[in-house]
């Protein structure tokens, strides 16, 4: 499949169109077909059966139009069916969970008290279970189901501050915020309340969603399996919606350049992208260093600036820690340049890739090599070098 080749992103209703945006604006070169089910929304309150068979006909729908990637823009749906649609289907499935895990990292050690607003089902869901009971014995969490956010961003609803805020307190009150370290959004629907959450919420609790950790995995994905889009190439976002209706269209739109506009999310774009050098800025201003390599896959293979040529550069090293994160199939074996006898190291990464080759350009760095092999074969030992 061609590395111009659109990625699917769908959702049970307009929730998605948050991720679908903030594929736009970090992989600015990628075509994005975005398809919305709010005829059958929302998910959240629908049968585990239900749910994966909407995302079923869904994806088979993105499969038919040449899609490279889907995105399930929605926990709900992640959860219920994301298993099954990658036993079907032979395109890289990219799910979403609740951020539970970066909420609970920021107290570096210390415990955290986390609010995990989501849907009815994303909660009920043994996924949910699961990952709730990494953290449990070390954080205070407490899982909240709003089915009522959904339904007031479909039904338009969502300038309407009396009404959001009413909501709001109805599922909020009964907490006591002030020793709130964080509420994680697990519903793409609820990135559209950030403000209010704000408003609702004292300024030392901070507010989590997994939109860019989802976008930055998409695009690990995509680099790995050489199919990002050229740089040359200027993406798009296209709409689609079950429900046909006029009124559908035009929030789908409205939604769509709220975020575009807004300032929390915006980016400052710097270098020439033509080059690849592009430096992101992220809320207030501050520089995530970390966004220059978000997708630099063969680059970040590289020696490391802060020292000096160790076989595990600290670039690389990085690298290993990145993708060992990303909790996905097959195994990457990485041997250093230097040679000598080396255990490989292991890392997850998704199935379909049989090697990957990398090859410095500077001259006085020794070549190193990545190969992917199937989880089937065994460990083994290599020695170093080409």
């Amino acid at each position: 499949m061609a590395s111009t080749a659109p990625i699917g992103v769908f959702d049970s209703g307009l929730g998605g169109i948050s991720v679908a945006r903030e594929i736009r604006r970090d992989m600015p070169n990628e075509h994005v077909l975005y398809f919305g089910d709010s005829a059958n929304a929302p998910y959240g309150t629908k049968s585990p059966e239900q749910v994966r068979e909407l995302s079923d006909a869904i994806v088979k729908r993105f499969v038919e139009q040449g899609v490279k990637a889907v995105v399930i823009a929605c926990n709900t749906a992640t959860s219920a069916a994301a298993n099954e649609l990658r036993d079907r289907y032979d395109i890289p499935i990219i799910g979403m969970e609740p951020a539970l895990k970066v909420a609970c990292d920021r107290g570096h050690g210390n415990r955290q008290r986390v609010i995990v607003a989501a849907t009815p089902l994303t909660l009920r869901e043994r996924k949910f279970a699961v990952l709730m009971d990494r953290f449990k014995a070390d954080h205070t969490i407490f899982p909240e189901p709003c089915p009522g956010l959904v339904e007031i961003v479909e039904h338009g609803q969502l300038d309407d501050h009396d009404v959001v805020m009413r909501t709001l307190h109805q599922y909020f009150d009964q907490y006591d915020l002030s020793t709130i370290d964080a509420v994680v959004l697990g519903c793409t629907h609820f990135v559209f309340y950030r403000d209010y959450f704000r408003e609702l919420l004292p300024d030392t609790a901070e507010i989590i969603d997994g939109n860019e950790g989802t976008v930055r995995h998409l695009g690990v994905v995509l680099e790995s399996l050489g199919k990002l889009a050229p740089e040359d190439t200027e993406g798009d976002i296209k709409l689609a919606n079950s429900d046909t209706s006029v009124r559908i269209a035009q929030l789908a739109q409205s939604l769509l350049l709220t975020l575009r506009e807004c300032p929390d999310k915006a980016r400052k774009v710097r270098g020439n992208p033509k080059k690849g050098r592009r430096e992101r800025t992220g809320a207030y201003g501050q520089q995530n260093s970390d966004d220059r390599r978000r997708w630099r896959f063969p680059r970040d293979l590289r020696r490391g600036r802060d020292g000096p040529h160790d076989g595990r550069p600290r670039a690389r090293r990085s690298l290993l820690r990145r993708l060992r994160r990303q909790r996905q199939y097959g195994f990457l074996y990485l041997r250093p340049a230097r040679p000598q006898p080396h255990v490989l190291h292991t890392v997850r990464i998704p199935q379909g890739i049989c090697q990957f080759r990398q090859l410095h350009q500077k001259p006085q760095l020794r070549q190193s090599r990545l190969c992917v092999r199937h989880a089937e074969q065994p460990r083994r030992r290599e020695s170093g070098g080409l």
